[in-house]
Parts: structure tokens; C-alpha cells; sequence
């Protein structure tokens, strides 16, 4: 078990749509490794270019790596709820 400051406890309603959401009720997240994927295709491949008409060398870096749910039924979310008065009790 890890615990972690990276939970959001407010409603979140700017950036991309698929991090917006209520996270009001937030308690944590519970997840195993299946629940989500990354792939790295390629490590860092760097190429350089002589340029002399701007009397330079271009060097350009590029990576080919990706994140994403991989099932999502390995994660979910645990929130605080309000108690429902039980029938008959207290």
C-alpha cells in the first residue's frame, strides 16, 4: 500500500476532458499493475544535421513511448459516502 498526495479532492473542470471530473467524495484509488500500460517502442534516437546556410547544426531528439488504461477493471475508485438511515434501526 502507497499512499500519495497526487489525488485531487476538488471538481476539477479545466484541462483535458479526461481528467475533469467531481473528485469531492475522493477517498483513494485501489490498482494492481494490469490496470494500466506502457510501451516504449523505441528509446531516444538523435539526429544531426550540418546547416550551413544558417551557419549551425541541427540536432533533433525523438522518443516513441505511449501510457494509457490497459484494463480497467484492475482499478477503481473508493469515495466517501453519506450513511442512508437503515429501516427499522438507528
Amino acid at each position: 500500500m502507497k499512499g500519495t498526495n497526487s489525488i485531487p479532492k476538488t471538481n476539477v473542470t479545466a484541462g483535458r476532458e479526461k481528467y475533469r471530473g467531481d473528485f469531492t467524495k475522493t477517498v483513494g484509488v485501489i490498482a494492481n499493475p494490469m490496470a494500466v500500460g506502457t510501451l516504449r517502442r523505441r528509446g531516444i534516437r538523435v539526429t544531426i544535421d550540418d546547416k550551413s546556410d544558417r551557419l549551425g547544426t541541427l540536432m533533433i531528439a525523438s522518443k516513441l513511448e505511449g501510457h494509457g488504461p490497459l484494463r480497467g477493471e484492475c482499478s477503481f475508485e473508493v469515495t466517501s459516502a453519506d450513511r442512508a438511515p437503515v429501516a427499522g434501526g438507528e
